[in-house]
């Protein structure tokens, strides 16, 4: 069960105790809500700690990268073929051909090597 989740049963727990005890309906609301809000503003706060670049790459901490040799294997095993492999911003970035042998420009999630842009 997630946090928020938990939270959220955790009102509903309070509130129905409030309104067995004969509690008014102002204090039931409150703890009814209260939980819901704290689960909306952490969500918020997660939602917020992802940051991209302008390619739209995650910026992980460099550590977290795949190395080059390996990311280079995954370009290949994806039917690319680099002239170029470079980073640009957070990603690992390829001028080549795909497999079709067109020209590509394609930018690729540092960390998973999911393809994140391709260009022209």
């Amino acid at each position: 069960m997630n946090y928020s989740f938990k939270l959220a049963l955790l009102g509903s727990v309070v509130a129905l105790s409030l309104g067995a005890c004969g509690d008014d309906k102002k204090e039931l609301k409150t703890a009814a809500t209260a939980p819901v809000t704290a689960a909306a503003n952490t969500a918020t706060t997660v939602a917020a700690a992802v940051v991209k670049d302008k390619n739209g790459c995650i910026a992980y901490p460099k550590n977290e990268w795949m190395n080059e040799t390996d990311a280079k294997a995954k370009v290949a095993e994806l039917g690319y073929k680099a002239k170029t492999f470079e980073v640009t911003g957070n990603c690992y970035e390829i001028y080549g051909f795909d497999k079709d042998g067109k020209k590509a420009e394609v930018y690729f999630d540092a960390k998973t090597m999911a393809i994140v842009k391709k260009g022209d």
